[in-house]
């Protein structure tokens, strides 16, 4: 199981290291890239009902989501990515 955790954080690493950077320089809301750490919750379940049992997944795919929420987000923050609000996309 610990590859797939591996895995796992080095995917969300990817996302939101590649994210921030690209949200900033192309100027995108970084929120649209959610759909991409939820597609990585899903591979890891998927790929870990080969591997073990539906607890263990649960474990990894729970703090493959606990690194993300945490360590993820401060990535987001110290690579100063974009997050556009309502308010900030309006026109004055």
């Amino acid at each position: 199981m610990l590859p797939l955790l591996v895995s796992g954080l080095l995917a969300v690493t990817a996302i939101d290291m590649l994210g921030s950077i690209a949200s900033r320089k192309l100027n995108f809301n970084y929120a649209n890239l959610t759909p991409l750490s939820i597609l990585v919750y899903f591979s890891l379940g998927y790929r870990g009902h080969f591997l073990s049992s539906l607890p263990w997944i649960l474990i990894v795919t729970w703090l493959t989501g606990v690194y993300d929420a945490t360590v993820g987000w401060r990535l987001s923050i110290i690579l100063r990515a974009t997050l556009l609000t309502k308010k900030s996309t309006q026109r004055r």
